[in-house]
């Protein structure tokens, strides 16, 4: 997977920070300027050790709305993310998603097909680019408005995409009439290191309302196990992976179990990676597997119909069938709600492979709502992704995650944005 992602943004446009020019007194820095730039198929930005990409090729394997990693999975990677959107309009129940292929596209026929890389530190020159037509931020000047310092931005509308194979039509219905405006931001502070946003602002442009609307991010995140990894330790480490939620704090997230290798080698790393709705209120976290073989019971591999993608959404399988937690008998919308680091008792991802409880190489799905999006109406709601890893253990990297989280919360201006100006 890594070498596929490398190839996918050796693209890119890159924004960084500029120190003051010599000569000149604090406060008197000079601002940076530079033209807009855009490009048609792909934009990244690169902060400290990450590597934020958006990507935008409805139809093309690999194509998605959000990838997020770094070099050689150095820390994160939020591999084939994307967003979930599901209810019924016109009387037929639809989707649009991102689900290695996507409904979602830039080429929407009004030759704003592209993606803009903005950093905060410039003043932006030959700005008539800037889509504002389609919702673009913009200040009260009309100059582009960054989100946190460095910003990626894009428009994107829902299409119908067939083709042939087992999951054909999971693409074919999707809601119509659907502008979706994403921005993935990230911020210079320490405290927020850690801390990635998306925001969505998702617009009902056609004639019909979309009712029960439910929304939800899918992520296949990639541990990197880098840190506990010998050079030259055998891989990949993101097969022994696990999900959780924690209902508390509505995180659902992604750690590495221990694991032995042939040689009796034990490895062990204290990444722990999860992300949540901040303003709106959760639905579900799915049991989502790669393999049907790992979860039989209808809750694996991906949705084959509008109608399995809102099943899921809802915290069902695509036959409509609760989850059942085991460790009461009684269904539940939200999967692995317990505290995993003991792994005694619980609702526990994994599976007991002779006697040894083993991770795979995991999905997520954590979903909100529903509402209701009327014509003419936009829905905005912001995913936070939050990550630790260089922590002692795996809880304390959990209770760093934890943390990062609350202080995201306690600062609603990092994600809570008024109009222009």
């Amino acid at each position: 997977m890594t070498s596929r992602l490398l190839l996918a943004i050796a693209s890119l446009v890159l924004l960084g920070a500029c120190d003051a020019a010599p000569g000149l007194e604090p406060g008197d820095e000079e601002i940076p300027t530079a033209p807009l730039r855009a490009q048609s198929r792909l934009a990244e930005v690169a902060v400290g050790d990450f590597t934020l990409g958006l990507k935008a090729d409805a139809g093309m394997q690999g194509g998605t709305p959000l990838e997020v990693g770094a070099g050689g999975f150095a820390r994160f990677s939020a591999y084939q993310s994307g967003v979930w959107l599901g209810g019924v309009q016109d009387g037929a129940t639809r989707s649009s998603i991102v689900y290695w292929e996507s409904n979602f596209t830039t080429d929407c026929g009004d030759g704003q097909g592209r993606l803009f890389a903005l950093d905060s530190d410039t003043t932006y020159t030959d700005t008539e680019a800037w889509p504002r037509a389609l919702g673009a931020p913009t200040e009260a000047d009309g100059s582009p408005r960054v989100y946190g310092n460095q910003m990626l931005w894009g428009s994107f509308c829902s299409v119908p995409l067939t083709f042939s194979g087992q999951w054909a039509n999971r693409h074919a219905d999707p809601l119509q009439g659907l502008r979706m405006n994403m921005a993935v931001y990230r911020y210079r502070r320490d405290d927020l290191d850690g801390a990635l946003f998306v925001r969505y602002e998702v617009s009902n442009e056609g004639a019909a309302p979309i009712t029960d609307l439910r929304v939800g991010t899918f992520s296949d995140t990639e541990s990197p196990g880098l840190y506990a990894r010998p050079e030259g330790a055998p891989g990949p480490f993101y097969s022994h992976d696990a999900v959780a939620f924690d209902p508390a704090s509505g995180l659902s997230y992604v750690y590495q179990m221990p694991f032995r290798e042939s040689d009796g080698s034990l490895y062990v790393s204290t990444w722990v990676s999860g992300y949540t709705f901040l303003d709106l209120p959760l639905l579900s976290h799915r049991i989502l597997r790669r393999y049907t073989w790992q979860e039989p019971e209808g809750f694996g591999q991906g949705p084959a119909s509008a109608t399995e993608v809102v099943r899921a959404l809802d915290g069902l399988s695509y036959a409509g069938d609760p989850m059942i937690d085991p460790t009461t008998g009684a269904p539940s919308r939200f999967a692995f709600s317990t505290d995993p680091f003991a792994r005694t008792t619980g609702w526990l991802d994994g599976r007991d492979e002779d006697g040894v409880f083993e991770g795979f190489d995991v999905r997520q799905l954590l979903s909100a709502g529903p509402v209701a999006l009327g014509a003419g109406e936009t829905l905005t709601f912001t995913v936070v992704w939050v990550t630790a890893d260089e922590q002692p253990t795996s809880f304390d990297s959990y209770r760093q995650v934890q943390q990062t989280l609350a202080a995201v919360r306690a600062e609603p201006s990092l994600w809570r944005f008024g109009p222009e100006g």
